[in-house]
């Protein structure tokens, strides 16, 4: 990650998502995993993909395009939406527009009001709203992190809006229409395609509290020429796919997303809020180098911290219960997902073991090196999948 995208990511709140995690719920208040009935509300029509059309921001106003799977903050696993990355990001809150990527309906609009102590550097009392367009009962786009809307959106979500609660809508938009602004601060962007399963999360019932997230695409697969190809020269990711992966669990290997047994998956213990990734773990791979090894792993304390691996192996796609206690010299993330040649000192050793059952030890050992860990000791904790 560039320091221009970190400043982006922190100005947004991104590194400690608070609206992320927790049930999803219809109108009713019903937590459901139906995303016709969480996005939908019910009323959705159709099936299929409905083929973006437009580009969400103006690509002269993108400086950048960031593929799938970050990890950093609160994200504790690969992200599951995309960002584009403003050219400036000191130019205000409503500097950009943001316009429909589809001929479609707008269906649920989620404000985000800023609080004293919140991450980000928005002013208190702020709104980012959280907008999901349906193009069919199985095909949905949001945008997240929208600054302002357009005052004819504002006002067909009624009282809702007014108050700052979640409002379900139905309000037609053709491609290309101005529906709000973005300022200094990435726009999220996330495809969901039900009709795909991802293969690579293997127990869909622990992200039930993000039931999307199973179902998320990368947007490049859905744009057509010259769209496609005009992100594609903003997007730093030369690797297939371009737009990035996050679904990465192997059977019986350690690579992948693991969760404190015991923790309700990805949705955590809690009623969502700011510490529900404190059970969260993943082995995975940077999103802009596919060929990093990189580990991030979250605290009982609701801190994370995101590592690469000195000398860049084993791959834990290799690691299996045959393996044994495996014992990683991992550096501090340097802020970018790709290998450099920088000297980074050692910060300590992750010690990880894949166990029977879709199960893993893990524990890290602040300061210290390989030689000196004999093994696990009282802090190490028990993972799933």
């Amino acid at each position: 990650m560039t320091s221009r995208l970190r400043v982006a990511l922190l100005a947004a709140g991104a590194l400690a998502c608070g609206s992320c995690g927790g049930e999803t719920t219809a109108p009713s208040g019903v937590p459901t995993n139906d995303l016709r009935q969480a996005f939908s509300h019910g009323t959705c029509k159709g099936s299929g993909i409905v083929r973006y059309a437009a580009s969400p921001m103006a690509i002269a106003d993108v400086g950048q395009f960031i593929p799938l799977g970050v990890m950093t903050g609160g994200h504790v696993t690969p992200i599951d939406h995309q960002y584009l990355l403003p050219l400036d990001l000191f130019a205000g809150r409503t500097r950009y527009n943001v316009v429909a990527p589809f001929t479609g309906n707008i269906v649920l609009i989620q404000p985000r009001v800023k609080a004293a102590g919140d991450v980000g550097t928005a002013p208190v009392g702020s709104v980012d709203y959280r907008i999901v367009f349906e193009g069919s009962c199985t095909y949905w786009v949001y945008y997240d992190l929208v600054t302002q809307l357009e005052p004819s959106i504002l006002a067909a979500g009624g009282s809702a809006l007014a108050a700052n609660n979640s409002a379900y809508v139905r309000i037609p938009v053709t491609a290309g229409q101005l529906i709000g602004k973005v300022g200094g601060q990435t726009l999220d962007l996330g495809t969901v395609n039900a009709d795909i399963t991802l293969p690579g999360l293997l127990v869909p019932e622990h992200y039930v509290a993000e039931p999307w997230k199973i179902h998320s695409m990368d947007a490049l697969d859905y744009f057509d020429e010259p769209l496609r190809g005009q992100l594609n020269a903003l997007n730093r990711r030369k690797a297939l796919p371009r737009g990035g992966k996050i679904d990465f669990d192997v059977d019986g290997a350690a690579v992948g997303n693991w969760f404190l047994v015991g923790t309700n998956g990805y949705g955590g213990t809690g009623p969502g809020g700011g510490t529900y990734w404190t059970g969260h773990l993943s082995l995975a791979y940077g999103n802009i180098d596919p060929a990093l090894v990189m580990i991030s792993m979250a605290f009982p304390d609701g801190s994370s911290r995101q590592w690469v691996v000195e000398g860049n192996t084993p791959d834990p796609a290799a690691i299996t219960v045959s393996s044994g206690v495996v014992k990683y010299e991992v550096k501090n993330w340097s802020g970018d997902s790709v290998r450099t040649s920088v000297s980074l000192p050692i910060a300590g050793v992750f010690a990880v073991q894949v166990l029977a059952g879709r199960q893993l030890r893990a524990e890290f050992f602040p300061g210290l090196r390989a030689s000196t860990v004999a093994g696990f000791d009282a802090a190490a904790r028990t993972y799933e999948r």
